[in-house]
């Protein structure tokens, strides 16, 4: 899916111009108004509640987008539910008042402060049970981190999804190289989810909604973060993973494998939250996984209700005794393009992550373009293979972008032979390879498809990686994921073999007997795909990889046994993993 048409999709389905509501808007009662901050400043609701009297749970939508103006089309099922939805502008976006000082991020000490004024006064409303519960998929996301990191003592249970762990790492700078996408976001898309609901807050009778988006400044996301070129403390600030640790409400976290916006982000988070009830929800998908705002995948909606169910109303439903990881896999793509019609192959549970029982076999990098079981041999030289930088990439935004394979002179492809029996990957690969560069800087790109009998290859996963942003963290790193600093550049030494350490981002497949799983090495693109895209460092360089005992250059791959497959949906089912049939 095109940047252009997720954004329409948001666009669309936030206004109700899509999957029109089934229910009579005359079952339910709408109000608008302003709730005032501890500093003064008012922020911008809309309230969807039962038009039977009432005192009901709370579901609360906090985001910069249009959440302030929510038609009766997202609220519906909420309501249906026995909910009232709420939905609430952040500072300095939609028609609410301030100044929007995150820079793309979500901070505690600011828009997650007001996030607990907002529980709080919910929890004080004539229809309000007095027990608010948070939703809502990427910023949205975020602020539900932050706000439960004031201990708002109504607050009882929150379900982020499509949100990153490390703004820097996952999101703007990926790899430590600056991607466009959030250049995108800042120049047009926070402003175009909001400029409608805006207008229908006016057009519905708000007065005020006018002058204060007059007085407000333009976002500045994109330039703050030019700004902070390196993972500094303006970063960690804002870091999902900086507020983990405080939060205590319920947590259930959704993510799909190839979220265009997060890398890593749901597991990531999953382990550093210290809630005493949490849950994780994994699918192949993009940044739409759990989103509200698509009206979701109809599975991982029956998940978050259960979820709001249990905590909010005080059913028994036995959620917080469950596995606590669940993974769909090969989610299939169907009409409506919301996905709400959208179909799992299958689902496993496992009680925790990294899951247990999982195992790590090394796949070694060959001079002859393998990956091997078996090390390599001694040989007289560093069994060297090069490519041309940056003349070779991959795009992988969509089936169009897809289908034009990398250049050859320009990527390095490794293959496995046909594998005998099923092998399940669940968790991150661990790349480590030896390079050299003629230049003292190169990105890296690296790809994982599954290739079928016939030549079919299936889009897995991608990861970057700028040369100079090399360094690990190792108090950060662990024996699953290798984590980078990004605090400190290290330029290369042109013509000096270095060490590459990496993990790709997580992925869950099965790749089929006598399918071949393949990684490439190459270079990123500015193209947008779907999102990130980024220029390409340096002069143009033969870059050089080794294979040789001394420079095993490897590829660790997380297995886990007994998981028994489905047959493989048709090429271009699945969602977010474009494919591209054989030449």
């Amino acid at each position: 899916m095109t940047v252009l048409r997720k954004f329409t999709l948001t666009l669309l389905t936030l206004l109700g111009w899509a999957n029109a509501a089934e229910l009579s808007e005359q079952q339910a009662s709408r109000q608008f108004g302003y709730v005032t901050m501890a500093d003064g400043v008012r922020l911008a609701y809309v309230v969807w509640a039962p038009r039977q009297p009432g005192h009901y749970p709370t579901v609360l939508h906090y985001s910069p987008y249009g959440t302030s103006a929510a038609p009766f089309a997202l609220a519906q099922r909420f309501l249906e539910a026995g909910y009232a939805y709420l939905g609430v502008n952040m500072r300095g976006t939609g028609c609410s008042e301030g100044v929007d000082v995150e820079g793309g991020g979500a901070r505690p000490a600011t828009v997650g402060r007001d996030g607990a004024v907002v529980v709080e006064w919910a929890a004080r409303q004539t229809w309000s049970s007095g027990n608010i519960g948070m939703i809502g998929n990427s910023y949205a996301g975020g602020l539900q981190l932050a706000t439960a990191a004031n201990h708002p003592p109504h607050l009882r249970a929150i379900i982020p999804s499509g949100i990153s762990a490390s703004d820097y790492r996952e999101s703007y700078k990926p790899g430590g190289m600056e991607h466009f996408g959030v250049a995108a976001w800042t120049l047009s898309t926070q402003a175009s989810l909001a400029q409608p609901a805006e207008q229908a807050r006016i057009d519905a009778g708000d007065n005020e909604c006018a002058a204060i988006i007059a007085h407000q400044a333009p976002q500045r996301a994109y330039w703050d973060m030019r700004e902070h070129p390196l993972h500094d403390s303006w970063w960690v600030e804002r870091d999902a993973e900086s507020m983990a640790g405080d939060v205590t409400v319920p947590t259930l976290v959704m993510m799909g494998w190839q979220d265009e916006w997060n890398l890593n982000a749901g597991t990531v988070l999953f382990r550093q939250l210290r809630a005493p009830a949490k849950r994780l929800i994994l699918q192949n998908g993009g940044h739409g996984v759990g989103a509200p705002e698509l009206r979701g995948y109809g599975f991982d909606h029956a998940e978050a209700m259960r979820w709001l169910d249990r905590w909010l109303k005080g059913e028994h439903n036995g959620v917080e005794s469950e596995p606590r990881v669940t993974v769909y896999w090969e989610v299939t793509q169907a009409p409506p393009a919301d996905g709400s019609q959208a179909r799992p192959g299958w689902r496993s549970v496992y009680a925790d992550w990294p899951v247990p029982g999982l195992h790590w076999s090394t796949r070694y990098l060959t001079q002859d373009g393998r990956l091997s079981l078996e090390p390599p041999a001694d040989s007289t030289d560093h069994g060297e293979r090069g490519y041309l930088y940056p003349t070779g990439t991959e795009l992988i935004g969509d089936a169009t972008q897809f289908a034009v394979p990398p250049y050859p002179a320009g990527s390095l492809n490794y293959r496995t032979e046909p594998l005998a029996a099923d092998m399940t990957l669940l968790g991150l690969p661990l790349l480590r390879f030896w390079v050299s560069s003629e230049q003292t800087d190169t990105d890296f790109m690296v790809t994982l498809k599954d290739i079928d009998a016939g030549g079919t290859t299936l889009f897995l996963q991608r990861g970057f990686l700028r040369g100079s942003m090399r360094a690990v963290d190792s108090a950060r790193s662990s024996p699953d994921q290798i984590i980078q600093s990004f605090d400190h550049p290290e330029p290369l030494v042109p013509g000096q073999i270095t060490e590459i350490s990496l993990s790709i981002p997580a992925i869950g497949h099965v790749v089929r007997q006598g399918h071949r799983l393949e990684l490439s090495i190459l270079a990123p693109s500015a193209i947008p795909a779907p999102v990130m895209g980024g220029v390409a460092v340096g002069l143009p360089s033969l870059n050089k990889v080794y294979h040789a005992p001394a420079y095993p250059s490897q590829l660790v791959l997380p297995l886990v046994p007994n998981e028994t497959a489905l047959p493989p949906p048709p090429c271009g089912a699945l969602q977010f993993q474009p494919c591209r049939p054989a030449s």
